[in-house]
C-alpha cells in the first residue's frame, strides 16, 4: 500500500514470503502463540533449542552466501521471542 495508508492484510497472507518459509520449515516455526501455549515445559525447551540451533544453521548460511531468504532469520527470531514469552506466562502461572 502507499505509505501512511493503514493496512487490514492478514498477518500471515497464505502467499507471504513468511507463510512459505513457514510451510518449508514445517514444525520447527510456529505462527501463532497459541500453538506454543498447548506445549509442556519439555515440549517448549526442546522447540527453543531447535529454533536457537536453526538460527545459528541459518546465520551461517547468510554470511557465506548460501541464504536463498535473509527473512528466515527475522522470523526465527521472532519465534524465539515468542517461545521465550510463553515459557515466562507458564513460569509465572505457578
Amino acid at each position: 500500500g502507499i505509505a501512511g495508508e493503514i493496512c487490514h492484510a492478514p498477518v500471515f497472507p497464505q502467499d507471504s514470503v513468511s507463510h512459505k518459509i513457514r510451510e518449508a520449515h514445517g514444525s520447527l516455526i510456529m505462527a501463532k502463540a497459541e500453538e506454543l501455549r498447548l506445549l509442556g515445559a519439555d515440549e517448549l525447551t526442546e522447540k527453543l533449542g531447535q529454533l536457537k540451533k536453526s538460527l545459528m544453521q541459518h546465520r551461517f548460511q547468510a554470511k557465506t552466501g548460501k541464504l536463498e531468504t535473509k527473512s528466515v532469520i527475522k522470523i526465527i527470531k521472532h519465534d524465539i521471542a515468542r517461545t521465550l514469552t510463553v515459557m515466562n506466562e507458564k513460569k509465572n502461572q505457578k
